[in-house]
């Protein structure tokens, strides 16, 4: 790695504000010190004199109030040789400009050591300037190279390479997201372009509060797979679930296009796994050798995806931000953070416990309850000013643009899940369920299943080709082992 090349003397750009601004001011000051002489010289008084008599008046502050602000008092030993390297550089006021400021980007650090130097501060470990330099000094004494420069010099130096190689420190130490959230320039969306409907965007977040598991009856936290309209920053279907997963995804899609009354022309998903399943996503699903489309090319929708690990793709992020709000009034609050925990979360917080068990019960809400709690604040949500929508309400832009509606039995069906199953003597064995129809019997090859994850009571059953329909076939249900003699079936 190389240090930035110093720009010649002698160009304008060598002079940054600070030393344009005091190399003027000093030609000027130089100025009116040549024309006091001159004037002392024309009636005939002493021009020592008189030049003593200028740097007493100037002294005070109130000669040359504007001049003084920028150079404090100076004496004639140092006016004359200003006066000197002016007239050596031609008038060229550059030439009174701060030495140090001559210097600025130089330093008297040796190549050797401004390379080990980097080679510590680059270090994707992250070393501090204080460790880094202990370690250049460190290994230039073990390579017996010399090393004449002050630590107070190195960290300068350092320091100054970092300011104009920015981007190259934050890659080496911090890797390609800080670089892209750090450094790299972003491009601003205009979301008034969009019409309510034109854009749905997914994504899932880990809940803040716990929930009962419906099968543990644990408290957990769980995931919150929200659909949002891009157009009116209104949330427009979610769903909870123990895990973001396929069937998540869904049941939350299928809320968002019933409410939006609607088909979006567009999905904007996470990068996520559940995201990425082929069902979703693939125009030419091959589950099989079954020629069906996924399940948003099947309702009209065509699909992109965040970029992943970046944040700022995902325009629904700030939401969840705001979403925030809500979790921290909920009793079983956990923290955003490990740090952000509760009082009552924390080792040996007794008292606190106490009172929290006195005031809540233990009481931990059901999936239901999270719904219901969620949907009452959505609708207060909707109804505040939003500055992404110039003050609007998501609300009132949301309910000015969502369509009639959809047939929510065609909708449904359509967006069933698909699964290629093999026939046995009971038919469809599928999620340790047989189910059975006449049709089926004596039928042996594989079969291709639609089914509603919300009503499992039947599935419908096509060849493997998925274009001829067999038959409905329902679950088939246990019996009494003794029937016949009990009565009971």
């Amino acid at each position: 790695m190389k240090r930035n090349e110093i720009v010649p003397a002698g160009s304008t750009e060598e002079l940054s504000i600070r030393q344009d601004t005091i190399a003027r001011a000093r030609a000027d000051l130089v100025r009116h010190y040549v024309q006091a002489k001159k004037k002392a010289k024309k009636g005939k008084v002493n021009q020592d004199r008189a030049a003593e008599d200028f740097v007493a008046a100037y002294k005070t502050g109130l000669l040359y109030p504007h001049l003084f602000k920028i150079i404090s008092d100076r004496s004639t030993r140092t006016l004359n040789r200003w006066k000197k390297d002016l007239r050596d550089a031609k008038g060229d006021y550059r030439a009174l400009s701060p030495q140090d400021g001559k210097r600025k980007d130089q330093s008297k650090v040796t190549d050797d050591e401004f390379n080990t130097m980097l080679s510590f501060a680059l270090h994707p470990n992250r070393l501090n300037i204080a460790q880094t330099i202990r370690f250049t000094k460190k290994s230039l004494k073990k390579r017996k190279i010399a090393s004449a420069s002050s630590k107070a010099t190195l960290r300068r130096a350092l320091i100054a390479w970092k300011k104009h190689n920015y981007d190259t420190w934050i890659f080496c130490r911090e890797g390609e997201k800080a670089l892209n959230d750090k450094v790299l320039p972003y491009l601003e969306r205009d979301i008034g372009r969009l019409d309510v409907g034109d854009v749905l965007v997914a994504d899932g977040h880990v809940l803040n509060f716990d929930i009962l598991h419906p099968f543990t009856g644990k408290p957990v936290r769980m995931v919150l797979l929200l659909w949002y309209d891009w157009a009116s920053c209104y949330p427009v279907g979610w769903e909870i679930m123990p895990t973001e997963n396929v069937q998540c995804v869904k049941a939350g899609f299928r809320k968002a296009v019933i409410r939006l009354g609607k088909i979006p022309k567009i999905a904007y998903l996470d990068n996520g796994k559940a995201f990425r399943a082929k069902v979703f996503t693939s125009k030419d699903v091959d589950f099989e050798e079954a020629g069906f489309f996924g399940m948003f090319a099947r309702v009209g929708t065509e699909t992109i995806f965040a970029w992943p690990y970046h944040g700022q793709s995902k325009p629904i992020e700030r939401f969840f931000g705001t979403f925030n709000e809500l979790e921290r009034l909920m009793p079983t609050y956990t923290g955003a953070f490990i740090q952000d925990k509760p009082a009552h979360m924390l080792r040996n917080e007794q008292l606190h416990k106490k009172i929290h068990e006195k005031k809540y019960g233990g009481w931990v809400p059901t999936i239901e309850e999270a719904n219901e709690i969620i949907a009452g604040w959505v609708d207060e949500y909707a109804k505040r000013p939003h500055r992404g929508l110039k003050g609007l309400y998501p609300e009132e832009v949301f309910k000015a643009g969502k369509g009639p509606g959809v047939d929510e039995r065609k909708l449904r069906f359509l967006m069933m899940s698909i699964e290629v199953k093999q026939i046995h003597r009971n038919g469809v064995h599928f999620l340790g369920r047989d189910y059975y129809h006449e049709a089926l019997y004596g039928y042996q090859d594989r079969v291709l299943i639609r089914y509603d994850i919300e009503d499992l009571s039947k599935v419908y059953v096509y060849d493997v080709t998925g274009a001829r329909f067999l038959c409905e076939a329902k679950a088939v249900r246990p019996v009494h082992p003794v029937a016949k003699l009990t009565g009971q079936k």
